[in-house]
């Protein structure tokens, strides 16, 4: 049998937890890398492994509970925003026809667009659309007013 103290496993459970936040970045996987470091605090001080368990499960609770909704509000994590969502609300006009079972296409400043139709209404072609939404790499869109 292998006997690996357990400031080792500890050591090795904050790199992994280090390494998944790098790959991940989702405020998540760090907490709890954490709360690993107290575990290792505490099994250096010889307390028992339950006990060093508890101390990383009380220690990342804590962490990713009460700091964590404080970093995402002022770091903004999570919210990349592209310039797809800039298209939103923009007009345009169409190149190829909407029909309720096909895919039109739609003009935004000199970039075609596949298209939907919000409403599944036929919208000709050279009407006047407003975006709606972007699913995909579909455009919704709707009749200009």
């Amino acid at each position: 049998m292998i006997n690996i103290s357990m400031p080792i496993i500890w050591t090795i459970l904050i790199i992994l937890f280090v390494v998944i936040e790098g790959l991940t970045m989702g405020l998540t996987a760090i907490w709890f890398a954490i709360g690993a470091i107290f575990a290792l605090l505490s099994s250096l001080l010889k307390f028992k492994i339950i006990s060093q368990s508890i101390v990383f499960v009380v220690f990342s609770g804590l962490m990713l509970f009460l700091t964590k909704p404080f970093v995402k509000k002022h770091l903004k994590v999570g919210e990349h925003k592209t310039n797809i969502d800039s298209i939103i609300g923009k007009k345009g006009k169409i190149e190829k026809k909407i029909t309720k079972f096909d895919i039109g296409q739609v003009n935004i400043e000199g970039q075609i667009w596949s298209a939907i139709s919000y409403s599944e209404e036929e919208i000709d072609l050279n009407e006047e659309v407003e975006v709606i939404l972007v699913e995909g790499v579909k455009l919704i869109v709707k009749r200009s007013e």
